[in-house]
């Protein structure tokens, strides 16, 4: 297992999200490039935004 994909597990279990749910599906699949070269990081900035949308939610914004 990757350091990507045991982080991704080890968060999802804090959060107690479902790992066939397709936001778990969705963020596994992105952070797959981590471990590769630069070219197949850009989708990285779609995780960054999609940070960003959850902190506003669970902030209340």
């Amino acid at each position: 297992m990757t350091t990507g994909s045991l982080f991704v597990k080890e968060e999802a279990e804090r959060y107690n999200v479902q790992s066939n749910s397709i936001i778990h599906q969705y963020i596994t699949r992105k952070t797959k490039a981590s471990e590769r070269d630069s070219k197949a990081r850009r989708s990285l900035g779609n995780l960054y935004a999609l940070y960003v949308l959850c902190q506003d939610y669970l902030n209340g914004n």
